[in-house]
C-alpha cells in the first residue's frame, strides 16, 4: 500500500460501510458494515430518520478505529431531501429518493414548465425523484412544515453542517443531482427554484472546497479526524463507477443492487442528454450520464419471498433457455425512472396460465430487469458510441446468472467487477485525489467475463418486444412526462 490513506464511508438506502483505502484502492483492514431500512414500510413515502442514520455513520467511524488518515471520502444516496431549521432540527421528514408520493407534482410542474427546456437545463427530468416536485409537495401537504424551512438540503449537506457546525452547504456532485441546479455552471436554476416554490436563500452554498475542523463534540470523540480534510459527499452512483475502474467515455458502470444503474462519468465537456437518461456534474470538469430503474434487487427480493423460494432456485433456473415462461413482466413496482418517468407506473405481469411456476416468475422477474437496462443502454450509446466495456457490480451482480442475462439482454460483453466496496473505494480514491496523492481512476479488478449467447439474445430480443408493447399499452398513456 501507498502512503497515503482515506476513510471512506459509503451510506446506501439499506446500509453503511466504512473502510481504509489507499491511493491505489487497496484496503487497509475489512470493511464495517451496518444495516438499516426506511422509517415507513410505505413504499410510495419512503422516508429516513436523520438522527438514526447520522449514528450508526458515528458508529462505523468509531468502529473503524483510531486509523491515522489523510483524507476523508464520503459516498452517499443521491436525490434525498429535507427541511431544517437555523440551529440544523429537521422540521420536515427525510424523504428518499424512492419517495413517489409527490407524482402528482410532476404533472402540476409539467404543465407550468417545458420539460424537455428543464431536461437539457439541468440533466433531470421532471420526477418525483428530484427536488423540485418534492418540494412542491411539501407546500401543499405540510404547508406549516414547508413555511419553517430555513434550509432545504439532502442527508449528506445535513450530516456534514452538524458534524462540522456549519451551514448546509452541497457539492457540485450532490447539488447537480437535486434535478435544480444547472449543468451549464454549479448555479441553482432560477425558473425551477421558483416553480418548486421556494427561495434562493433556502437553498445550499454549492462548493467543492474541502471542510476541516470538525465540531468540538467529534474533534474530540475522533481526534484523527479533526483536521483532516472531508472531501464534499458526491452520489454513490458516480462513486460506484470509479470503484470499479468506469471511467472515461469508453466504459460504462452496471449496478444492481435494490435499484439499478447504467453509467458512463468522464471528463471533459457536456453532450446531449438522450430524452431517456440523466446527466450530472461531479466537478467543474467531469460529469455522469446514466439511466436507473427503481426495481432491481428489491425485486429479486420481494419475489423470493413471495412465492417462497428455495435457495437454489437460481440453479434451478440456470439450466433453462431464456424467455421460455411465456411471461411479460414489467418491474416497475415501485415506479418507473429511466427512461419514461412515468409518475404513476405499476408493475404487471400476463400470460399467466395454470402451468406457470414460481421458477418461471422469478426468472420473468429476473430478465424484465435486464431488459429495462436495455431501454437505458439503447440510449446510453446514442451518446456514448465508444462504450466498449460494461463493468458489472451491486449485490445483484453477485449472481453469475443474472450477470449472463445481462449480457444477453444488452448483446454486450460484461464484466464482473472483484470490487466488492465500489462506492466507498471511489469516495475513497476521490478524496485521495483531491489532496494530490497519485491516482488511477480506470484501475479496475475484475473478475468472470459474461460474452453475449446469440440464441439467448434473440429470444430475449422477442421478450423486449413484448414487454415494449406491454408498456404503451398500459404505462405510456396513462402520464409519463416525455421529453
Amino acid at each position: 500500500m501507498t502512503d497515503q490513506l482515506a476513510l471512506a464511508l459509503d451510506i446506501g438506502t439499506s446500509s453503511l460501510r466504512a473502510l481504509i483505502v489507499d491511493a491505489d484502492g487497496d484496503s487497509a483492514g475489512p470493511a464495517v458494515s451496518i444495516g438499516y431500512g426506511p422509517q415507513t414500510s410505505d413504499a410510495a413515502a419512503e422516508v429516513f430518520d436523520p438522527f438514526d442514520l447520522l449514528d450508526r455513520v458515528a458508529r462505523a467511524i468509531d468502529q473503524v478505529g483510531p486509523v491515522e488518515v489523510q483524507a476523508v471520502g464520503v459516498s452517499c444516496f443521491w436525490h434525498s431531501m429535507m427541511g431544517v431549521d437555523d440551529r440544523l432540527e429537521p422540521v420536515t421528514d427525510l424523504l428518499s429518493w424512492a419517495f413517489t408520493a409527490a407524482d402528482e407534482q410532476v404533472q402540476t410542474l409539467a404543465e407550468r414548465l417545458d420539460p424537455a427546456a428543464v431536461h437539457a437545463r439541468t440533466g433531470a427530468r421532471l420526477h418525483s425523484s428530484f427536488w423540485p416536485a418534492k418540494l412542491r409537495w411539501l407546500a401543499v401537504e405540510h404547508p406549516e412544515q414547508f413555511r419553517r424551512a430555513r434550509w432545504w438540503a439532502g442527508f449528506a449537506e445535513w450530516m456534514f453542517a452538524r458534524l462540522f457546525a456549519r451551514h448546509p452547504v452541497a457539492g457540485t456532485a450532490m447539488a447537480s443531482g437535486t434535478g435544480l441546479m444547472r449543468l451549464s455552471a454549479p448555479v441553482w436554476d432560477a425558473e425551477l427554484v421558483q416553480a418548486a416554490g421556494t427561495r434562493p436563500e433556502q437553498l445550499p452554498e454549492v462548493s467543492d472546497e474541502p471542510w476541516i475542523g470538525l465540531a468540538p463534540d467529534y474533534a474530540r470523540r475522533w481526534p484523527h479526524l479533526a483536521d483532516v480534510p472531508w472531501a464534499p459527499p458526491l452520489g454513490d452512483g458516480a462513486c460506484s463507477n470509479i470503484g470499479v475502474g468506469a471511467f472515461g467515455r469508453d466504459r460504462a458502470a452496471l449496478n444492481v443492487g435494490t435499484s439499478a444503474a447504467l453509467r458512463v462519468a468522464w471528463e471533459g465537456e457536456p453532450v446531449p442528454v438522450p430524452p431517456g437518461l440523466w446527466c450530472y456534474r461531479l466537478s467543474a470538469r467531469r460529469l455522469v450520464m446514466g439511466g436507473a430503474l427503481s426495481d432491481a434487487g428489491n425485486l429479486h427480493r420481494w419475489l423470493s419471498a413471495l412465492l417462497q423460494l428455495p435457495d437454489d432456485a437460481e440453479q434451478q433456473i440456470a439450466g433453462r433457455p431464456a424467455d421460455c415462461h411465456g411471461l411479460t413482466f414489467l418491474p416497475l413496482l415501485a415506479g418507473e425512472r429511466s427512461p419514461g418517468y412515468a409518475p404513476d407506473a405499476t408493475g404487471a405481469i400476463i400470460g399467466l396460465r395454470h402451468s406457470t411456476t414460481a421458477l418461471d416468475m422469478l426468472q420473468a422477474g429476473m430478465e424484465s430487469v435486464a431488459l429495462r437496462c436495455r431501454a437505458v443502454w439503447d440510449q446510453l450509446i446514442t451518446a456514448h458510441p465508444t462504450v466498449a466495456a460494461v463493468m458489472a457490480s451491486g449485490g445483484g451482480m453477485d449472481s453469475a446468472l443474472w450477470r449472463q442475462m445481462m449480457a444477453d439482454a444488452l448483446e454486450q460483453r460484461v464484466i464482473a467487477s472483484a470490487e466488492h466496496q465500489t462506492s466507498a473505494r471511489g469516495a475513497g480514491l476521490l478524496a485521495l485525489e483531491a489532496i494530490g496523492a497519485p491516482v488511477d481512476l480506470r484501475r479496475a479488478r475484475t473478475g468472470i467475463v459474461h460474452e453475449p449467447d446469440v440464441a439467448s439474445a434473440s429470444a430475449l430480443a422477442a421478450g423486449r418486444e413484448r414487454q415494449n408493447e406491454l408498456y404503451e399499452l398500459l404505462i405510456a398513456p396513462k402520464g409519463a412526462v416525455r421529453a
